[in-house]
């Protein structure tokens, strides 16, 4: 697995991955922003980064200005859930 900087290429399987992380709380709270709402304006900012293991599994927002930076949006594709993604993604944003 690869943490990287996402690309404009990535857009589309981040937002599958951010609409099936977020799935199970849809349900629950209907009311629920659009979480994949401005992904593409994100990833041009430069302050997205995805894991990559032979496609898009995860991905972490961030917000960099004004500091100190704020994670804004962090999902984990829900059939790699348990293997260390999530906390690789923090650990690259706390970089």
């Amino acid at each position: 697995m690869d943490i990287r900087k996402a690309l404009s290429s990535d857009t589309a399987a981040l937002i599958d991955v951010i609409d099936r992380a977020y799935e199970i709380y849809r349900i629950e709270l209907p009311d629920l922003p659009d979480v994949s709402a401005g992904v593409a304006e994100e990833i041009e900012t430069g302050n997205v980064w995805v894991a990559d293991d032979d496609g898009v599994i995860g991905g972490v927002f961030l917000m960099l200005n004004p500091e100190p930076a704020v994670l804004t949006n962090i999902a984990v594709d829900p059939l790699q859930a348990g293997k260390g993604i999530g906390k690789a993604l923090i650990m690259r944003a706390e970089d």
